[in-house]
């Protein structure tokens, strides 16, 4: 299977968080993409497509919407997997009702991404960073990294 990594970052974060998800799908034995959103024209012949970018006032950023908007057609992409995965600060506090505000952006791409009619392979991953600019929490590149591979086998299966 050939999937595609796209993803926008402001500080590096989600960068990181991208190229470590795709290593996770390649040593899972899948072939991999990697582009930022600022990619002008993007092939769909992919299989499969994973979608990331840090979170701004609750949102995924504006290159990731444009991205999804602009090249991700409805037609070539729908029915095919999807990964949805954001960066954010660690919500404080519980029964806030900004618990989860801070990475909110991971939700909004998976959204966008099944109104244009592609399937999920599983809920949007969310990654923390320490403040508005990083780096990522403890552990999380180790998270990122499993998941790829967790979520690169489950592809791998049943492709």
């Amino acid at each position: 299977m050939k999937g595609l990594v796209v993803y926008h970052t402001r500080y590096g974060n989600c960068r990181k968080i991208a190229e470590i998800r795709a290593k996770g799908l390649e040593d899972a034995g899948l072939e991999v993409e990697l582009v930022s959103s600022d990619a002008r024209k993007i092939a769909d012949d992919f299989d499969f497509i994973a979608v990331g970018s840090g979170t701004r006032m609750g949102r995924m950023t504006g290159g990731i919407k444009r991205f999804i908007r602009r090249g991700i057609k409805k037609k070539s992409w729908s029915g095919k997997p999807f990964l949805a995965f954001g960066t954010g600060v660690r919500p404080e506090g519980s029964g806030s009702r900004y618990d989860d505000w801070s990475v909110r952006g991971a939700l909004r791409i998976h959204e966008a991404l099944e109104a244009k009619g592609l399937e999920p392979t599983g809920g949007a991953a969310k990654f923390f960073v320490q403040g508005q600019e990083g780096p990522l929490e403890d552990g999380e590149e180790e998270r990122a990294f499993q998941l790829g591979l967790d979520t690169g086998r489950l592809l791998s299966a049943a492709g």
